[in-house]
Parts: structure tokens; sequence; C-alpha cells
């Protein structure tokens, strides 16, 4: 886990990037890993030093296709997660645009196709550091082996991810 050496305070409401840093309302701090949510990829710093990335340790979720997927994914995510303290949760790239276009629509032949949009979306995780990907959006999955074609992530099937649950109850 990313250990600042600084004591751990309560997040505020209130964010804003600056590039290398962060401001929590009134506390101004270098940026974690868990600020990757931000709109942009943020380098990781600790006063002078600069510290390593986690290898391996961010998880972009494709999102937006309902919002409220995402963030019930999310939660439960956070739920499942033994940490103790913040800072053991895994860092997490989220990707919510809810303008992606409609999927039972593109399937159904009245709409268009999702998939450019996902593709980027895939791509921007990629390129903001997560290695692995999830889809909280069933029918996105429709579009699964074209989406680990073209997207540069390796993702989770939610049909898998379903079946070891059952497998393993």
């Amino acid at each position: 886990a990313y250990d600042s050496g600084l004591p751990h305070r309560p997040a505020t409401s209130f964010r804003r990037c600056t590039g290398d840093s962060v401001s929590l309302g009134a506390m101004h701090r270098p940026a974690t890993p868990s600020d990757l949510a931000l709109p942009r990829c943020i380098p990781l710093a600790d006063g002078l030093r600069t510290q390593p990335r986690p290898p391996g340790a961010r998880l972009g979720v494709l999102g937006g296709m309902g919002p409220l997927a995402t963030v019930d994914f999310l939660a439960k995510l956070i739920a499942a997660t033994p940490a103790r303290f913040d800072e053991d949760h895994i860092p997490v790239l989220t990707w919510s645009v809810p303008q992606i276009p409609d999927r039972l629509a593109a399937i159904e032949g009245r709409g268009p196709s999702p998939l450019p949009m996902m593709v980027e979306a895939l791509q921007a995780l990629a390129g903001c550091g997560a290695v692995q990907a999830v889809i909280a959006c069933n029918t996105a999955h429709y579009w699964y082996d074209a989406l680990v074609a073209q997207g540069g992530l390796p993702i989770l099937h939610i049909a898998d991810a379903a079946s070891e649950a059952i497998s393993a109850a």
C-alpha cells in the first residue's frame, strides 16, 4: 500500500487537481494512487521523492451505462475488499460516460453502435494506468470480444465472474 508518511486525515467533499498535487478542502498534499479517479492521470509524489506506482494494482471500470450500475459496482467492490484503512483499497479508475449509445437499441438494430466509445474509454483507462478492466453494464458484454481485441486491456467477463461465484458457493 502507498505510505505517504503523513498522518491519516479524513477527506473532505472538495477535490481540486493541480497536476502534481491535490487540494482536499483546506488541506494540500502530494497526489496519491487514490487520486487516479480524477479527470487526468497524476504523477505520484511524496515530498521530494517519487513513489513507485504499485505494479498491477489499478482496476479500470467502464461505466456510465447507466450511472447507478457503476455506483452499485463500486460500492460492492469497496464492501468486498478486506481493507483496514482507506489506503488498503484497490486503486480504481472509473470512466462513467452516460452518453455512450444505448446498447439495447444497437443490438436490435435501432441505434448506433456503442463499440467505438467503449473502445475509446478502455484505451483511455489503459493510458491512465489501468491493467485490468470490468464493465459495469450487462448488455455491454455483447461486445466483449471486440472490446478485448481493440481496447488494450484484459476484461473480466461478468458471466465468468458469476459462474466462479456460483461454483465456489
